[in-house]
């Protein structure tokens, strides 16, 4: 007695892994997408490299899939997270004024020390919980030829 069909059954299992990472992918680099794009929205530089360099990317290694968000202008954590002996903003409560660059009013702060002026963590905190939901509900989006399991 033999077993017929468990060719077809390991074509189909092949392609549903397919499908789990390609969706899996695809929900990642939305997210990150919209965490740089908030990122860059609560960024308190106006113009320049620094708002630009904020960007999102998935990346794989091994079977793990990673959705990153950031920037690669050096000068970002500084305002981000300031610098030593600084007045500090928090992820709840950021500063929302850059007295440094305005220059209105403005004392030499820890002798010239940077103020602390998260946009990064405040765009992960807008978005957590949705993005929590959303990747709960992955499973219900996979596709397997063309139908939703």
């Amino acid at each position: 007695m033999g077993v017929t069909g468990h060719k077809q059954i390991d074509r189909d299992f092949r392609d549903y892994a397919k499908g789990v990472e390609k969706g899996l992918k695809k929900k990642f680099l939305k997210w990150v997408n919209k965490l740089a794009n908030d990122a860059q929205r609560h960024c308190p530089v106006k113009t320049g490299a620094g708002r630009t360099s904020i960007h999102g990317m998935v990346e794989k290694s091994g079977g793990t899939l990673t959705g990153v968000y950031g920037s690669n202008a050096k000068h970002l954590v500084h305002i981000e997270f300031g610098t030593s002996r600084i007045k500090v903003g928090t992820r709840e409560e950021p500063l929302t004024t850059w007295p440094a660059k305005e220059a209105t009013d403005t004392q030499d702060v820890a002798g010239g020390a940077q103020e602390t002026m998260p946009f990064m963590r405040v765009a992960w905190e807008e978005n957590k919980t949705a993005l929590g939901k959303d990747l709960k509900n992955i499973g219900k989006e996979v596709k397997l030829k063309g139908k939703k399991i």
